[in-house]
C-alpha cells in the first residue's frame, strides 16, 4: 500500500466516524453521561455494561442506534485501550450481521476500522513483521527476546514526527529504566532520508536502550494494517511477553507508561524476594511447594496465572540463590512447558532453551573446558592451572554492568590472593585489538582470555545469554557456585 492509499483509508475512517456521530448525537442523551461514568473501568467491565445497555433496548432499531452511539464514544475516547471496546461492539453487533448500521456507508467504516486495528489492540500479541535493518539484513520486529520493546513508526516529512522524534531521542539518551529495545521504523522509501534519520537515532548511545533502525520500502510486511499506521507518528510499547501494552503514545505517555510498568516490576520483585526470604533455609522441596502454592492461588483465572507465573519465573531465573534458580527450572518444566497450550509458542521456546542452558555445568560436577587464547594470542584452556579455588568471570567491556563488576573484582584481588583463588577472566566479544588493550588494565596475575579463534563454543557450553556471568570452582574444577554476582562471590571466597 503506497502513501496515497494510506491517506485515503484514513480519510474514509474519519469521514465515516463523523457520519456515526451525526446519526447518534441526539439519541439518548443520558447514554453519554452513563458511558462517561464508566471511564476508568477495565475493558471487560465496560463491554459487559455495554451489552446490558444494548440488551435493555425495546427493539432492534433502538438497539442498533444505542450500539452505534457506544461505538462512536469509545472510538473517540482519549483513554488508551478503550478502542478495544469499539472493536468489540463492531464485532458483536454489526460485522456479525446482528444489527444493521443506522447510517449509510457506516458498515464499510466498521470493516476498515476492524481490519486496521484488530491486530494491535492493547492485550494483543504484537504482530511480527519481516523488515530490514540499516545493513540490509532481514529481521523480525519485534524479536522474541524477553525485554520491553517500543515500535516507533515515523516519516521525516511528517510535521508531528518533527516534534516527537527529538523528544524521544532526548528522553532515551537519559533513560535508565527497564532495558528497552527501540525500533525506529521509517515508513517511506527514501534511503537517503532514512540513513540521515537513522544516524540521529543511533546517537542515543545508551546502555539501557538498544536502537534498531528498520524499514520496509516495498511494504511487504503489511505494517500499515498490522499496526494501524494510517498516519505518522505511531508509537507502541510491547512488554516482555510480546504483548501490546501501549498504543498511539507520544513521548510523554511512553515515559509515564514505562515508569508505571517499572514500578510494578519492582513491586513484584520485592514481593517475591520477601516471600522466599521468609521460607529460608531453602531446599528443593520448599521451593517447589511454594511454586505449587502460587498455582493453587492463581489457576482459577488463566490470565492471572500466566501473568503471575511469567513474572515469578523471571524472578526465580535471575535470582542469585541457586535453590531458587533450580525452582525456576521446576516452574518452567511443569507450568509453562508442561502447560504449553496456555502459553505463546515463543515463550515456551524461550523457557525450553533457558532450562537447557541452566542444566549445563550443574553444581558438584566438573565444569566444561574451553579452548581459548590469552592476550598474547597463545593457546590455552579455561580450566588450566592449579589453585585452592577458581573464579571464572565472563564479561563484555561494552556492558556497563560488567564495568561495575570488573571494578568489584579488582577490589577483591587481595582477598583472592589471600584465599588462594585463581581468577580467570573471559571476554565474550570479538574485538580482539580492543581486548588486548583492555587486558593491560587488569591485575597481572589474572588469566585474561578470549575466543580469538572463534571455535571455543563457549555459548554452547555455558549460559551466557547475559553477562556478567561468574562461576566459582573447586580446585578440582567442580562447580561450587554458578551465575552469581560479585557480592555473593565475595561471601563465598571469604568462607574458603
Amino acid at each position: 500500500m503506497k502513501k496515497f492509499a494510506t491517506v485515503i483509508f484514513a480519510a474514509a475512517i474519519l469521514l465515516a466516524a463523523a457520519t456515526v456521530q451525526s446519526a447518534a448525537q441526539n439519541i439518548y442523551k443520558g447514554v453519554g453521561n452513563y458511558l462517561r461514568s464508566l471511564d476508568g473501568n477495565e475493558v471487560p467491565t465496560i463491554e459487559a455494561k455495554v451489552d446490558r445497555l444494548v440488551g435493555a433496548c425495546m427493539d432492534s432499531t433502538e438497539a442498533a442506534k444505542t450500539a452505534a452511539f457506544c461505538y462512536d464514544y469509545y472510538l473517540r475516547s482519549p483513554i488508551m485501550g478503550y478502542e478495544s471496546v469499539a472493536l468489540y461492539i463492531a464485532d458483536n453487533y454489526f460485522l456479525n450481521g446482528k444489527y444493521e448500521w443506522p447510517a449509510a456507508g457506516g458498515l464499510v467504516m466498521l470493516k476498515l476500522f476492524a481490519e486496521f486495528n484488530r491486530n494491535s489492540m492493547i492485550g494483543c500479541r504484537a504482530p511480527v513483521l519481516k523488515v530490514f535493518d540499516i545493513n540490509g539484513k532481514m529481521l523480525d520486529m519485534p524479536d522474541g527476546k524477553s525485554v520491553y520493546k517500543a515500535a516507533y513508526f515515523y516519516d521525516t516529512g511528517c510535521s508531528e514526527c518533527k516534534i516527537q522524534t527529538p523528544l524521544l531521542i532526548k528522553y532515551l539518551k537519559s533513560y535508565s529504566g527497564i532495558p528497552l529495545v527501540f525500533y525506529a521504523f521509517y515508513t517511506q522509501a527514501d534511503s537517503l532520508s532514512w540513513k540521515k534519520a537513522a544516524a540521529e537515532f543511533d546517537s542515543i548511545a545508551n546502555y539501557y536502550v538498544t536502537v534498531v533502525n528498520v524499514w520496509d520500502p516495498n511494504e511487504n510486511s503489511d505494517f500499515h494494517k498490522q499496526y494501524s499506521v494510517l498516519s505518522t507518528p505511531q508509537l507502541f510499547l510491547i512488554d516482555r511477553q510480546n504483548t501490546v501494552v501501549g498504543r498511539k503514545l507520544d513521548c510523554t505517555a511512553l515515559e509515564q507508561l514505562i515508569a508505571k510498568l517499572d514500578a510494578k516490576n519492582r513491586e513484584d520483585e520485592d514481593f517475591f524476594m520477601r516471600f522466599f526470604d521468609a521460607l529460608k533455609p531453602l531446599d528443593d522441596t520448599i521451593v517447589n511447594e511454594a511454586v505449587d502454592a502460587f498455582y493453587e492461588k492463581t489457576s482459577p483465572d488463566s490470565a492471572l496465572f500466566c501473568n503471575t507465573f511469567y513474572e515469578l519465573y523471571r524472578f526465580m531465573k535471575d535470582s542469585n540463590d541457586y535453590e531458587i534458580q533450580k525452582g525456576a527450572v521446576y516452574l518452567a518444566e511443569k507450568y509453562i512447558i508442561g502447560k504449553s497450550g496456555m502459553w505463546p509458542e515463543d515463550i515456551v521456546g524461550q523457557c525450553s532453551e533457558a532450562v537447557e542452558l541452566f542444566k549445563r555445568n550443574p553444581l558438584g560436577e566438573t565444569a566444561q573446558n574451553l579452548f581459548l587464547q590469552d592476550a598474547r594470542g597463545r593457546n590455552t584452556t579455561l580450566l588450566k592451572g592449579k589453585a585452592k579455588a577458581k573464579a571464572v568471570y565472563f564479561f563484555d567491556f561494552n556492558c556497563p554492568v560488567c564495568e561495575a563488576s570488573t571494578e568489584d573484582m579488582k577490589a577483591m584481588d587481595n582477598l583472592f590472593k589471600k584465599k588462594g583463588v585463581q581468577v580467570t577472566v573471559v571476554y565474550v566479544g570479538t574485538e580482539s585489538k580492543r581486548f588486548r588493550k583492555y587486558a593491560k588494565n587488569l591485575p597481572r596475575k589474572w588469566r585474561i582470555l578470549h575466543d580469538g579463534s572463534g571455535y571455543s563454543q563457549m555459548y554452547e557450553k555455558y549460559n551466557l545469554t547475559s553477562v556478567p556471568a561468574i562461576y566459582l570452582l573447586e580446585g578440582n574444577n567442580e562447580v561450587m557456585a554458578k551465575e552469581i554476582n560479585t557480592t555473593t562471590l565475595k561471601k563465598l571466597v571469604e568462607g574458603l
